[in-house]
């Protein structure tokens, strides 16, 4: 009604009733480090949805770790349209929150199995390549040997693979900043996204393509 409306133009920005009217759904991540990795990886495995990462997508910032934030926006989404479909996408480590407390009719909850979205970016041969490319090879020896000394074996091994650590640890924070210190390279984490568009499909565990079809099978994109 007229109320609900009303209502939800003041948490709405003209850019989200613009985006809201022609867009098939939107997309909650914690910020723009999230989405940038997601867009990467989607143009690796030329998935059919990069075409809406690279051209007009919806998404929205839950701002960090408020999940709760992307249900109201959803509700107010809603308002303005009533058939429009989301997915809240969240980091491993956000478990305080059960999903039936986040989800609800036209929103979908995915969690990634790893730590956070930056740990699907743990593989000593991507690692290692990339570094080499910009520093060459004594820096990406020291940088190599970094890995080996911070890895647990079967992980440097096959980064592929399911491993508790990768389920734990917080490799934005940790083990991705201490990579490129030891690299010699200043590479922040608004840039991982440069690491994830020189991988290769192979690298890639496939989970990633699992949350990329989930997405775009709830937004509309059809999935080949």
């Amino acid at each position: 009604d007229r109320e609900q409306v009303r209502e939800a133009l003041n948490h709405l920005t003209a850019t989200d009733i613009l985006l809201a009217e022609r867009a098939g759904g939107v997309l909650y991540l914690e910020d723009d480090t999230d989405f940038e990795l997601l867009k990467a990886w989607a143009n690796v495995l030329k998935h059919p949805i990069a075409r809406w990462f690279n051209d007009r997508p919806f998404w929205h910032s839950n701002h960090g770790r408020n999940p709760r934030e992307a249900k109201g926006h959803f509700f107010a989404l809603q308002a303005v349209r009533r058939n429009i479909r989301s997915v809240l996408l969240l980091d491993g480590d956000n478990r305080d929150l059960p999903d039936h407390e986040l989800r609800a009719d036209g929103l979908a909850v995915l969690r990634w199995q790893r730590y956070e979205v930056e740990s699907y970016l743990i593989n000593p041969r991507v690692l290692r390549r990339y570094v080499e490319k910009l520093g060459g090879h004594l820096f990406a020896d020291r940088a190599d040997a970094f890995l080996r000394d911070q890895l647990p074996p079967a992980v440097y091994r096959d980064p592929l693979a399911h491993h508790e650590y990768l389920r734990t640890t917080p490799a934005s924070k940790t083990l991705l900043p201490g990579f490129f210190k030891a690299a010699q390279l200043p590479i922040t984490k608004s840039e991982y996204y440069l690491v994830a568009e020189t991988m290769t499909p192979d690298e890639l565990p496939v989970e990633v393509s699992e949350k990329l079809d989930a997405l775009a099978k709830t937004i509309g994109v059809d999935v080949l």
